[in-house]
């Protein structure tokens, strides 16, 4: 892998001002980097691998012998739960990219980059992949050599853009210069850590890929993607562009129930092959997830300085 040309992504402004004597703004930003890859080599590299260490993590599930805990886009520590008090390293699941994964049935389901994948961890000591559904959610962006955009490397950035010029209104007017990268991957979470679930019947809140039967819901930033699961195989069936800012999704009875930035989608998926929006629930902003219970949703809002996601409310709408 190597870094190559630059893009420019501002998420969140930490310092603005304008020195109208030269005619220049200083912005301070996130700049990244782009970084590019060969995709056959990462999509061929072994899945299992000696124990790491746990640097920063991400999702985590719990069942009665096993604990799993997501590395930030390099995969997930595999521990032996039998003994709580004593959990014991035993393996590493390399996923590059990784971010989001959901356990069902002894099945892991991630995203990976472009792909969308399915591991059997039925046997602890040998897991194996079962399926990847290669350009799942994108078809790989590439430059001009062929290599494939694979990531960045972000570093915060002062630099003076000249009023008026086409930088300065594309970051005054939407904040960012943005390559249409992340809208073909799953974003990141913008809570750190969180409980992917830790049974069947015991979903965590904060995920992006939900389970209802045969059918996977995967939501990107403005994308809800469903799939069709079989024992062997996974099977793209659909995107729908619903809003933007999608942050965490929750299946009940026929329904999906999403946290956006600033509102809840609800999803009809009676028919569970075609996803239709029903409503919608608009709220200030905020990054926090959507638990419904029976005829009644809990949305919690916070206050989110530099999270990602800038709230301006702490409250529990019901």
């Amino acid at each position: 892998m190597k870094t190559n040309t630059l893009i420019l992504l501002s998420f969140i402004f930490l310092l603005a001002s304008c020195r109208k004597d030269k005619g220049t703004i200083t912005l301070t930003y996130n700049k990244a980097t782009a970084i590019y890859g060969n995709l056959d080599d990462i999509r061929s590299a072994p899945i299992l691998s000696t124990p790491k260490e746990i640097k920063n993590p991400g999702k985590i599930f719990i069942d009665d012998n096993i604990l799993l805990i997501g590395e930030n886009n390099e995969g997930i520590h595999v521990f032996d739960n039998s003994n709580p008090s004593s959990p014991i390293n035993i393996s590493f699941l390399n996923i590059p990219f990784n971010k989001e994964f959901y356990i069902e049935d002894n099945m892991i389901y991630a995203e990976t980059q472009y792909d969308f994948i399915k591991i059997d961890i039925s046997n602890l000591s040998s897991p194996t992949l079962v399926d990847r559904l290669e350009d799942a959610f994108g078809t790989p962006l590439s430059n001009d050599q062929g290599e494939v955009l694979i990531g960045f490397n972000y570093a915060i950035a002062t630099e003076s853009f000249k009023i008026n010029s086409a930088k300065e209104k594309e970051l005054r007017n939407n904040k960012c210069l943005y390559y249409d990268y992340s809208n073909k991957t799953i974003p990141a979470s913008s809570v750190p850590s969180s409980f992917t679930n830790s049974s069947r019947d015991i979903k965590g809140t904060l995920n992006k890929i939900a389970i209802n039967d045969d059918y996977i819901y995967v939501i990107g930033d403005n994308k809800l993607y469903t799939f069709y699961n079989t024992a062997n195989q996974l099977s793209y069936i659909e995107k729908t562009y619903l809003h933007s800012g999608m942050e965490t999704i929750y299946p009940e009875n026929d329904r999906l129930f999403i946290g956006t930035q600033n509102s809840m989608i609800i999803v009809d998926i009676t028919n569970p092959a075609s996803p239709e929006r029903e409503s919608a629930y608009f709220h200030s902003t905020s990054c926090d997830p959507v638990l419904p219970k029976g005829d009644v949703a809990y949305l919690t809002l916070r206050t989110a300085d530099f999270g990602g996601c800038n709230g301006d409310e702490n409250a529990l709408h019901v």
